[in-house]
């Protein structure tokens, strides 16, 4: 494996954790904003 494929491998499960991050945040504020609203 050359540098290259290793940077964008990296880069791949960077933006898959990031995805994770996002799903979990709008889940935190969907099930934070409905417990505002009761």
């Amino acid at each position: 494996m050359d540098s290259v494929s290793l940077f964008i491998k990296a880069e791949e499960d960077f933006l898959q954790l990031l995805q994770n991050e996002l799903a979990t945040m709008g889940a935190f504020k969907i099930f934070a904003g409905t417990g505002h609203l009761t």
